[in-house]
């Protein structure tokens, strides 16, 4: 609420300050501070119920993080978008320039288990990063060099645990 104090300092709320100080420092520290939980353990589905309580206006009602004009989603609900991401059951929406479509999503081009989805959707991301010739690239430089590629999706190419180049 604007334009009331807090019961407890009388601090006056405004827009510009939505939190009194204590409140805020409080936040500040938890953010800081407490582990994070990891996200890979959440449904699909409940992990979008979760992002959708991450919202608001001025700030996020769920966690209270004020947001500024060029940080429109609190610090959860971009850790929530990249997991789904990860899992391609959202858009991959944060590329930044001069990094893969990859980068800080590791966990979908790891190889695990045997469900081959995740595998295809993987490859065919790569297919569309701009950036796909310079990974190749830089892949058979490795290779070339003899190094082993495991357990990993690289420039669209898949590698099984003993280093094999599996066709798609």
């Amino acid at each position: 609420m604007t334009e009331t104090a807090c019961s407890t300092c009388h601090f006056v709320y405004s827009k510009e300050q939505p939190l009194c100080p204590p409140v805020a420092e409080a936040l500040r520290k938890m953010a800081t501070s407490a582990p994070t939980k990891s996200l890979s353990n959440y449904s699909t589905t409940r992990l979008r119920a979760m992002q959708r309580e991450h919202c608001g206006t001025g700030r996020c009602r769920r966690c209270g993080f004020v947001y500024t004009p060029s940080v429109r989603l609190c610090p959860t609900s971009r850790r929530i978008a990249l997991e789904l991401e990860t899992r391609f059951k959202a858009p991959i929406s944060e590329i930044k320039a001069g990094k893969g479509l990859c980068s800080g999503k590791g966990t979908a081009w790891t190889v695990t288990g045997n469900e081959s989805a995740p595998w295809r959707q993987a490859v065919a991301a790569c297919a569309q990063c701009p950036l796909l010739a310079q990974c190749a690239t830089e892949l058979e430089r490795r290779l070339s060099s003899g190094e082993k590629i495991s357990d990993q999706i690289l420039a669209g190419r898949l590698f099984s645990t003993q280093g094999a180049e599996i066709d798609k």
